[in-house]
């Protein structure tokens, strides 16, 4: 199935892959239906990879993009010192941002910070 997504296996342990999510690019209308899935299912998602899982259980589809080198978690105090030593370095500017493409967009247009879409 080459780049589409099956599944995120949130906070996980055992999970198959090291791959780590990043950033979604999605149509506006998507967004509106991941809002819509969400309601009918009581609001009980409480991350967003397990509502991205009941969309592609329901037929919804996702594509991934590998890129990237570095992950850090900018939500964190830690984190975000790691970020803007990255980007002093310039790591940051020289590798392609990881992404993951929901529902309309195309599984090979690569997002580029800043783009709006």
């Amino acid at each position: 199935e080459g780049d589409r997504v099956k599944e995120i296996q949130v906070k996980r342990q055992d999970a198959a892959t090291n791959w780590i999510w990043g950033a979604f690019k999605m149509p506006g209308r998507i967004l509106h239906q991941l809002a819509a899935l969400w309601r009918e299912r009581d609001r009980r998602d409480e991350y967003i990879g397990t509502l991205i899982n009941a969309y592609l259980a329901a037929g919804g589809e996702a594509y991934g993009v590998r890129a990237g080198v570095s992950y850090v978690d900018v939500g964190t105090f830690n984190g975000y010192r790691t970020a803007l030593r990255l980007l002093e370095e310039g790591v940051a500017s020289e590798q392609r941002q990881t992404a993951m493409l929901v529902g309309g967009a195309h599984p090979h247009v690569p997002v580029v910070p800043g783009e709006g879409a």
